[in-house]
């Protein structure tokens, strides 16, 4: 029986099963590739504005018997357009009479050169300043602008616009058929006469601004009466020319109160205190 038991065992692991293959072991995981940063993207410049280009110097005046000197240090002029300037050269001290009896003077002992204004001529003129090289060559130092002969007065410049006409206040009434001339509406409160001036009340009962009210207006449609009205505050122009009545409704900043006007042109305002004034504003838009 012990002998029995251990043949069994002996085949029976002679036909055990295989043991289990081992599994594989996992992939490693795949580490990410670096992810590049964005290009640095720099930003598009504002243009500034355009400097502005440079001035150039004034040209210098030069007139007759008033010499332009330049220190010349071995370098030469020229002028141009010729005919404008005449010029010469010194190296010592000297005395110069030009072209209009004028003297000028130099005591120094440098190479320079007197340019002067001929006489009648006039215009812009450029001075070259050179400088010569053995080798030919010339090399521009410098140029100076001249202006020749006397200086032009500036002109008077634009006239202004004239200012508008004011309007006439009897515009609004007026029609085609009347006349071109002197109208004139006064208006008072006849309860404060005592405030008026004497020379407002001359305006209103003066026998003198009358008289030439009938002289310098127009005869109104019912053939007798002259185009000037005085009314009292409390007046109804109804049935009066409507040229008035107009007049009559328009505002006005107190009494009394003047309205004038010929056709063109007028005045509307407080009536003044001084006579004198009143026919001066009178003769202003009707004349003398």
């Amino acid at each position: 029986m012990k002998y029995l038991l251990s043949f069994f065992l002996s085949v029976g692991l002679a036909y055990a099963a295989p043991p289990m293959p081992k599994a594989d072991p996992p992939a490693p995981t795949p580490t990410p590739a670096p992810v590049a940063p964005p290009p640095f993207i720099l930003p598009t410049p504002v243009p500034g504005p355009a400097p502005n280009p440079p001035v150039p110097p004034p040209a210098i005046q030069l007139t007759v018997g008033h010499p332009y000197v330049l220190q010349l240090n071995a370098a030469s002029v020229s002028a141009s357009p010729k005919g404008l300037v005449w010029m010469r050269t010194k190296a010592e001290p000297w005395s110069h009479v030009d072209d209009d009896g004028v003297t000028a003077d130099y005591s120094g002992n440098k190479s320079v050169c007197i340019i002067g204004a001929v006489k009648g001529a006039s215009g812009p003129c450029v001075l070259t300043i050179s400088q010569g090289h053995a080798d030919g060559s010339v090399t521009e130092l410098a140029s100076v602008s001249l202006m020749v002969g006397a200086p032009v007065p500036p002109g008077p410049g634009p006239t202004p616009p004239k200012p508008p006409l004011p309007p006439d206040p009897f515009a609004a009434g007026m029609t085609a058929t009347d006349a071109a001339s002197l109208r004139m509406l006064i208006i008072y409160d006849d309860t404060a006469v005592a405030k008026l001036t004497a020379g407002q009340k001359a305006a209103i009962y003066g026998a003198t601004t009358r008289s030439y009210l009938n002289s310098h207006t127009a005869v109104g449609p019912d053939g007798k009466t002259h185009e000037w009205r005085i009314w009292d505050v409390t007046t109804d122009p109804t049935n009066d020319d409507p040229m008035f009545a107009k007049g009559f409704k328009r505002p006005r900043a107190s009494v009394p109160w003047i309205e004038l006007g010929n056709g063109t042109t007028g005045f509307e305002g407080p009536l003044p205190e001084r006579i004198e004034d009143v026919t001066a504003l009178l003769k202003t838009y009707g004349g003398n």
